[in-house]
Parts: C-alpha cells; sequence; structure tokens
C-alpha cells in the first residue's frame, strides 16, 4: 500500500512539471497580476530608460543572451511599477542593473530610490556600469 501511494505521489509531482505554463511562464514581469516570485536560475536584469521626464524599467529574469532593445522595451513599467515587483521577491535575489547603449542610468534620487527598494526586500543589487 505505502508503494502504491508513493508512485502515485510521485506520478502527481512528474505531470505536475509538464503542465503547461500559460500566462506565469512569461518573461517579463509586467504587474503583480502576472508576476510569480520565486528564485530566479540566474538572478534579474534591470534595464532603465528616459521617456520624456519619467524614468521606465524593465526587470527580466537573467540569461546567457542580451536582450533585444524591442524586447526590454515592450517590459516597461514605473518607478512605482518597479518597486512594487522588487517587492515580490524573494529575499536574496540577485539583480543586475545593466548599462549599455539606450539604457542608461538614472539620476542619482532615482537610482537611490530603486537601491532602497532592493534593500529593504534583502535583494543583492549589482550595478553594472559600461
Amino acid at each position: 500500500m505505502k508503494k502504491c501511494m508513493l508512485v502515485i505521489f510521485l506520478t502527481g509531482l512528474l505531470l505536475a512539471g509538464c503542465a503547461p505554463k500559460g500566462d506565469a511562464g512569461r518573461e517579463a514581469v509586467q504587474s503583480e497580476a502576472d508576476f510569480v516570485p520565486g528564485l530566479a536560475m540566474k538572478g534579474y536584469e534591470l534595464y532603465s530608460w528616459q521617456q520624456g521626464a519619467e524614468w521606465q524599467f524593465a526587470l527580466l529574469p537573467g540569461t546567457n543572451r542580451e536582450k533585444t532593445e524591442d524586447e526590454v522595451r515592450a517590459a516597461a513599467v514605473s518607478l512605482e511599477a518597479l518597486q512594487d515587483a522588487l517587492a515580490q521577491l524573494p529575499q536574496g535575489e540577485q539583480i543586475f542593473w545593466l548599462e549599455r547603449t539606450g539604457f542608461p542610468l538614472p539620476d542619482l534620487a532615482v537610482r537611490e530610490a530603486v537601491q532602497s527598494a532592493c534593500a529593504a526586500g534583502g535583494l543583492e543589487l549589482s550595478v553594472v556600469e559600461r
């Protein structure tokens, strides 16, 4: 009987791992509604750029490839939405704030707001300047 229950349990775990991800599998963190917290294998990449007078941000799961400009800009969120997303990440998560062509780092006040949000959540923020 115990073997049978173990087989059923392990089969359920295997099938659960094969289930389609649906909306939870999307790469971009766009809102609280579609963000599922969890430790990312390669941390998260953070990008910033100015649009008019406002700063925009994109928080994307880290990968081994460079994201395209369109891919990054498609994930645009405000500073407030970024702070909300950062607050949902598990303590100890790594965030790599990447400066590259088209994605400059903001002024000191905005940087400090992001750094404070990371510190409050126990996140490890690394700023990668070119």
